[in-house]
């Protein structure tokens, strides 16, 4: 699967790892098992790595499936989405994927922090309370 997660209750963190090429139907599935995961609940810190990822394969047309499968998926998880991308390739591939889903929700900007550090991870995860360890 070219998209994994695993979920820690006691620290409320959703750690999401993008593979390999990824295209929308593989993000579509990523969105509706977390949001059918009763375990994932509102407040979730979700840290989202692009460490992996190689490419994202989709077109503008395909953006559209977005715009209701987003709006659930905030309601469900929050604001709260960390982006770690280290390399110059996972930032551009960020990118792509957030101007993707700003096409279906203008404030998707505003709901992501990136990271380029394992260490800049781990004090925003300190400061967020979720974490003593990344």
């Amino acid at each position: 699967m070219p998209i994994d997660y695993d979920y820690d209750a006691k620290k409320r963190i959703l750690r999401t790892s993008v593979h390999g090429a990824v295209c929308v139907n593989e993000i579509v599935n990523y969105l509706e098992r977390v949001l059918k995961d009763p375990r994932v609940t509102y407040g979730t810190i979700e840290v989202f790595s692009m460490e992996h990822a190689t490419d994202l394969q989709m077109n503008f047309s395909q953006t559209q499936v977005f715009e209701d499968l987003w709006g659930r998926y905030k309601k469900k998880v929050g604001q709260n989405v960390i982006i770690y991308a280290p390399n110059d390739l996972a930032y551009g591939l960020f990118r792509m994927l957030v101007s993707s889903i700003a096409m279906s929700d203008e404030s998707a900007e505003s709901g992501f922090t990136l990271v380029q550090t394992k260490q800049e991870l781990e004090q925003i995860l300190v400061r967020l309370g979720a974490a003593d360890g990344a």
